[in-house]
């Protein structure tokens, strides 16, 4: 709550994607990007017990705000989300490997895009629990943030050897 308030505080109220947070001794609990579920729900406006058209409705309205077009991110994020397509969407039969690949790439496009209309702030704590698929997405997400408006803090115990290490810093 604390780093929440300081990052309103310090950035004149810019949005704050979130915490992205793995809680040390359950990290085999945050499999696979499953810290992203929360900060996407809140980013849409997802609330539970909601019909699925209605999330659908929110998600496509986020991925829109974002600048992307809601046919090939919205099942993507609704399979993620575990929100049922009911016909809206064609299945998804692709191996399971591009369907990753795929999801990772719109999860990097959802955040490129909404950091066009505002700074966003992301926090990654204790990383040194990170799971390898979360690992993947956000060394993905480092290559890409000098180009964006963004600023990502991750916070990490000393022994924890991080893969984007000795890397430049994005422009200033």
């Amino acid at each position: 709550v604390f780093l929440r308030q300081l990052g309103l505080d310090l950035f004149g109220g810019f949005p704050i994607l979130g915490f992205f947070r793995i809680l040390p001794g359950r990290s085999f609990l945050c499999g696979g990007l499953r810290f992203l579920l929360s900060q996407i729900r809140h980013a849409a406006g997802l609330a539970g017990g909601e019909p699925a058209n209605a999330s659908l409705d929110r998600l496509e309205a986020m991925i829109a705000r974002s600048g992307l077009e809601a046919g090939p991110v919205a099942p993507l994020l609704a399979a993620l989300l575990s929100i049922p397509a009911d016909g809206r969407y064609p299945p998804l039969e692709i191996a399971p490997s591009e369907l990753k690949e795929r999801t990772i790439a719109a999860l990097i496009s959802l955040f490129a895009g909404l950091s066009k209309d505002a700074p966003l702030l992301a926090l990654l704590e204790d990383a040194h629990w990170i799971d390898p698929t979360s690992l993947d997405v956000f060394n993905r997400l480092i290559e890409r943030l000098p180009a964006l408006s963004a600023l990502l803090v991750i916070t990490f115990r000393p022994e924890f050897d991080p893969p984007w290490a000795g890397r430049r810093a994005g422009r200033w």
